[in-house]
């Protein structure tokens, strides 16, 4: 069976990436989460659209540069344990 299953990661965005290393950036990770779990992505023009656009039951992770700041193995440490409990949705605000 899929480990990501029950689980999809949501990724809520204001405007849009407008430097090109970003995008390249953001379409490797973009790459390499859909090969482990369903992934969309969501751009709003304002934080009313971000609320909007929450998925219902989702576990919300807002990133703020002033925030606990997580390595990349601790990330795919937390995601990996919201897979094994089979949580509905995870949703990622940034």
């Amino acid at each position: 069976p899929d480990p990501g299953l029950g689980v999809k990661l949501t990724v809520l965005a204001t405007g849009r990436l407008k430097d090109a290393w970003l995008e390249a950036g953001a379409a490797e990770y973009e790459k390499r989460v859909r090969a482990r779990l369903p992934l969309e992505i969501i751009e709003t023009k304002d934080e009313a659209g971000l609320i909007r656009a929450l998925p219902p039951r989702a576990e919300l992770w807002a990133l703020d540069e002033g925030g606990k700041q997580l390595s990349s193995a601790e990330l795919a440490q937390a995601i990996g344990e919201r897979m094994e409990h089979h949580r509905a949705e995870s949703a990622r605000c940034g």
